[in-house]
């Protein structure tokens, strides 16, 4: 493989869940498609954890 491929990465929002993306390659963007279509195609999905930590670190006083 040549060692000069690089592969452009896409993330697309989620409009129904603020904190879920799907990864998709550059390649695999057309206009007009939902983040279901991208998912469907086998993009990665990614959550943002937005909740607030359990357990607040006492180092931080």
């Amino acid at each position: 493989m040549n060692s000069d491929t690089k592969i452009e990465l896409y993330t697309i929002h989620n409009t129904q869940n603020m904190n879920e993306f799907v990864l998709i390659r550059k390649d695999q963007f057309k206009e007009g498609l939902r983040f279901l279509d991208y998912v469907n195609m086998g993009g990665k999905v990614l959550t943002l954890d937005t909740s607030p930590p359990l357990v607040q670190n006492p180092d931080t006083q």
